[in-house]
């Protein structure tokens, strides 16, 4: 059995060039740039260009008729580099982050995790409304301090071991439990 036949398709002449270009702005996946022709109103970034370009930056421009692609970031003004795209996938088996501060911001954030570990001298953590759902719960302290304006635990057992437990002025507290024990 031979190999099939393949028809030789004649690619059609393109013409596309390679310069540098400079970032006079832009917005989303969109950017005016300024080459030796011109201000181009809207080079796009390549999906290959992971890192989105500053006002400033130097960048490679694949032009072909009538579109400007932005192929690569060849310098960066900028102090802060900006990853663009509609969602980033990391699929590895261990990501390392070192930094001396990672900020988050976002409307949604899901961890879907076997076992989650965090060490911190001190954590603070503020929020609006927290739902915990749990099978077990496990608080190992040495100082505890719970500070609340209103405070309602419903429970079937609630267990104290070696703890004294201090009641400060609280304007509403109710325990509900079947079983109080304090060893």
């Amino acid at each position: 059995m031979g190999a099939p036949h393949l028809e030789v398709v004649k690619v059609p002449d393109l013409e596309f060039s390679l310069f540098s270009a400079k970032v006079l702005s832009g917005k989303d996946l969109h950017f005016r740039i300024l080459t030796e022709q011109g201000v181009f109103e809207d080079a796009k970034l390549a999906a290959s260009c992971l890192v989105a370009p500053a006002k400033g930056s130097e960048v490679l421009i694949a032009a072909g008729k009538e579109q400007y692609y932005i192929l690569s970031v060849l310098t960066h003004p900028a102090p802060t580099l900006t990853l663009k795209a509609k969602a980033i996938e990391l699929d590895s088996e261990r990501l390392n982050i070192t930094n001396k501060a990672t900020v988050i911001k976002t409307n949604q954030l899901r961890f879907d995790v076997r076992r989650l570990l965090s060490f911190a001298k001190r954590a603070y953590v503020q929020f609006g409304q927290l739902w915990q759902k749990t099978d077990a719960t496990y608080l190992e302290s040495k100082h505890y301090k719970l500070k609340t304006r209103y405070l309602a635990e419903q429970t079937q057992g609630l267990r104290f071991s070696e703890a004294e437990v201090i009641s400060d002025k609280a304007k509403v507290s109710a325990i509900q439990a079947d079983k109080f024990l304090v060893n």
